[in-house]
């Protein structure tokens, strides 16, 4: 199963055969159709959550239930809509792709990948030539590193 995440919403899908399919709402037709739950749509928002960062919180259960939905999807249901109507497939072409980063993560970095930086940036303070070994220092000063947080992009969804 290759999660993705799409659309305007960023909502958690699944690329299956050239199409992106919402995990979420996929699970809410099971629920209603297959076990005929009066409330599918809040319950596929716990069990399958739409975002990301709680769809990883939810662990095996929650891949396990998604995957549960798709056979249903593709092998038992009389359409692809969701329990209001709405399209749980889409072409991947048809829709946007984002990179699968949980809102509000941060990214580990090792301090000892950016020596080069290290150094310009020695040399930008002190206002002279680095002449020293870099990648030499930092190994010497031990593991180090810091977190960087994603930045918001400003182009559309």
């Amino acid at each position: 199963m290759k999660i993705v995440v799409y659309g305007p919403d960023r909502r958690t899908g699944v690329l299956r055969d050239g199409s992106v399919v919402d995990l979420c709402n996929a699970f809410a037709k099971y629920a209603a159709e297959k076990n005929g739950e009066p409330h599918p749509i809040e319950l596929a928002e716990a069990l399958v959550p739409a975002d990301l960062a709680r769809l990883i919180e939810a662990g095996p259960r929650a891949l396990d239930n998604a995957a549960e939905a798709l056979d249903y999807l593709f092998g038992q249901a009389h359409d692809q809509k969701d329990p209001r109507g709405a399209a749980l497939v889409y072409p991947a072409a048809a829709v946007r792709l984002h990179a699968p980063y949980p809102n509000g993560a941060r990214i580990a970095c090792a301090g000892g990948n950016f020596a080069d930086h290290a150094a310009a940036m020695a040399e930008k303070m002190q206002r002279k030539p680095y002449t020293g070994d870099a990648r030499a220092q930092i190994r010497d000063a031990g593991i180090w590193g810091f977190w960087a947080a994603k930045v918001a992009s400003s182009s559309p969804a």
